[in-house]
């Protein structure tokens, strides 16, 4: 059992498993690239097979994958094998997007720009270094002053003659099966003119 946690998590040191090798396919991969998994089981689909046959074929580090091996399964017959689980699961594109979410709500970090003296923030999020797509999320204001404007790309304003003003906004992530969007990340903030 250790064994098969290892390979697909880990050890929490060198040793990345399936988990840490699709968080560096996911490093290495462009926004719109990024973007174009959240709305395609086949991408998410070869990013997992790819982490997959990169561990299988890591011998030296995984006992399974040296066991696997010597059995004469290939990463072809392991991906075959999730394939014709996923044929036969009927809610599995659903519970993947709730997986890519939630990866993604547990990962994302803001960035801000301020500028007008204070009257305008630029939001923007990025996961493991990398902006998401400002066409796949949509910022909204949750509560707070009238006078605080939050436009759908991120952008938030006070006018000239306000001094400050203070919201909760939120940032979610456009469902592309339909649906709702899902909240990946919310905070209160505060523009104030430093003029």
């Amino acid at each position: 059992m250790d064994e098969f946690l290892i390979l697909f998590f880990g050890d929490g040191g060198h040793v990345r498993g399936i988990e840490g090798t699709v968080r560096n396919i996911l490093k290495d991969m462009k926004p719109t690239e990024l973007a174009a998994l959240v709305a395609n089981t086949d991408r998410i689909n070869a990013v997992l097979s790819k982490a997959l046959a990169v561990v299988l074929d890591d011998r030296d580090t995984y006992a399974l994958s040296e066991m696997l091996y010597k059995l004469d399964v290939k990463p072809e017959d392991v991906r075959s094998t999730v394939y014709n689980f996923q044929v036969k699961l009927k809610y599995d594109v659903p519970a993947i997007n709730s997986l890519i979410v939630a990866f993604i709500r547990s990962e994302a970090e803001e960035t801000v720009k301020i500028t007008a003296n204070g009257k305008k923030h630029e939001y923007r999020l990025k996961v493991l270094g990398i902006e998401i797509p400002s066409v796949v999320l949509k910022w909204t204001k949750v509560s707070g002053s009238n006078d605080v404007n939050v436009k759908m790309n991120g952008n938030i304003s006070i006018p000239n003659y306000v001094a400050n003003g203070s919201a909760v906004i939120q940032a979610s992530l456009l469902n592309p099966f339909g649906g709702k969007a899902k909240v990946i990340f919310k905070k209160e903030v505060t523009l104030i003119h430093s003029s």
